[in-house]
């Protein structure tokens, strides 16, 4: 498939690779922590600080209740409801994200809307018991399903979190180990098997990942990405011939090649 992605980088996959992977991108790595923090290095850096925001939100709220409090009693105000001032070039996949970070994208790459957080958003990401660079990850549309990352295991909110906002197509990149396959049901259009996984995974375990992509109603394409060829191959190896699923992506990958032409 040559010449349809850009050269495997997983580092670059959220910055200046970005226009060619919309949608969620699931990453499957055996350390999804410590994965993600790698990948948003960059991002992290130029981040704003927590209290920056909330700061800002109780000023413009201030300045709400004086103009209210010294209002005649007959004069009709109509006031704003506070924004939360995050640079939109920082949420992953927004059209001045790509701007700022993909500045050799192909002027016919798809772009998906994705919506700036709102003050409500925020205040709910802030109330998440995970420290701040978990939380402004979160308002670029970022996260990690790892349950290290729950301070409670009997109440795993942060990665609770995590799943609802995939669900509801408000993530961008999500990385995740091996907890979060069986049985999830959210809408990825790329997913990526990283090494660490594929060492530390059967090939039932792989496909499981890969079957989270492009999953019916509710997503529009999908594709599962491997760092490694030689883990491709292990799918295609099975002692007992192909599985359904190996079939069906040889297949699809044999009429992807031909444009078509054969099935």
């Amino acid at each position: 498939m040559k010449g349809f992605f850009p050269e495997f980088n997983l580092a670059e996959m959220i910055f200046s690779n970005a226009y060619a992977f919309p949608g969620l991108t699931l990453v499957a790595d055996d350390h999804p922590k410590e994965q993600m923090l790698k990948m948003s290095e960059r991002l992290l850096s130029v981040m704003p600080k927590m209290n920056t925001l909330d700061d800002d939100i109780k000023a413009q709220e201030a300045a709400t209740a004086k103009q209210e409090k010294y209002a005649d009693d007959d004069e009709v105000i109509e006031t704003a409801q506070p924004k939360l001032k995050f640079a939109p070039d920082l949420v992953i996949q927004s059209e001045q994200f790509l701007k700022r970070w993909c500045p050799n994208r192909p002027s016919n790459s798809i772009t998906l809307m994705r919506l700036l957080p709102t003050v409500k958003e925020f205040m709910e990401i802030k109330a998440l018991p995970v420290d701040e660079r978990w939380q402004m990850m979160a308002l670029s549309g970022a996260g990690s399903f790892d349950p290290k990352l729950d301070v409670d295991p009997g109440n795993p909110t942060y990665t609770q979190w995590v799943h609802d906002s995939m669900t509801l197509n408000k993530l961008a990149c999500v990385t995740a180990g091996k907890e979060f396959t069986w049985g999830a049901n959210v809408p990825a259009s790329t997913v990526v098997v990283t090494t660490s996984f594929a060492e530390n995974t059967s090939v039932a375990g792989m496909l499981q990942y890969v079957g989270r992509a492009a999953r019916r109603g509710l997503t529009t394409h999908g594709q599962a990405i491997f760092e490694r060829e030689e883990d491709l191959d292990r799918i295609f190896a099975s002692p007992d011939g192909l599985s359904t699923e190996a079939l069906t992506m040889e297949r699809y990958a044999e009429w992807w090649r031909t444009n078509g032409k054969k099935w």
